[in-house]
């Protein structure tokens, strides 16, 4: 809820939303905070995982299995809205619908597992991230795909995390829908 002259409003998500999650729900998440602690020492606040809202209520994510459509868990993230334009934000979406059911990308995780844990000294070869990125999706690289066909933001490598994809987004925060 939000006060807008004296008025309480129920602030929703828009299509095009980026929500980036901070509070990790089991191990595995815990890991991924840890290595992005790893990579960039010392912020007030890490993101395990980031989404994209279809509407006020859906969002496609890649979350360990596939990617999929699933329900908008108000409360559980922080959002930023971006500056894209509407005819942009619904190429980026369609884009991103086309990965629905592809496989989550592990090479990619086990990459970056690899390059937090040696600080970037191993990973594996980028011809093998590179081939398995056309098929498979984390959930920072379906938002580096958004972002690419929407034709906005900085472009992403073959190593993109949710800190990127904050990074990108951190200056457009939607007020009174920010999870703590």
């Amino acid at each position: 809820m939000f006060k807008a002259g004296g008025e309480e409003v129920m602030l929703t998500c828009e299509t095009g939303d980026i929500l980036l999650y901070s509070t990790p729900p089991n191990f595995d998440t815990c890991l991924v905070i840890e290595g992005e602690r790893m990579e960039d020492p010392g912020e007030s606040r890490y993101f395990f995982h980031v989404a994209i809202a279809l509407d006020a209520n859906r969002k496609i994510e890649a979350r360990g299995k596939t990617v999929a459509i699933d329900q908008i868990d108000y409360g559980q993230f922080a959002v930023f809205r971006p500056p894209v334009p509407p005819s942009r934000i619904q190429a980026g979406i369609e884009a991103v619908r086309e990965c629905i059911g592809q496989h989550y990308d592990w090479l990619a995780i086990i990459n970056d597992g690899m390059s937090y844990l040696t600080r970037d000294l191993a990973h594996l070869p980028d011809k093998w991230v590179a081939s398995s990125e056309h098929k498979r999706k984390i959930c920072s690289s379906l938002v580096a795909l958004y972002f690419k066909t929407a034709s906005w933001g900085p472009k992403f490598g073959l190593t993109v995390s949710p800190e990127d994809i904050y990074e990108a987004v951190k200056e457009w925060p939607v007020v009174g829908l920010t999870a703590g």
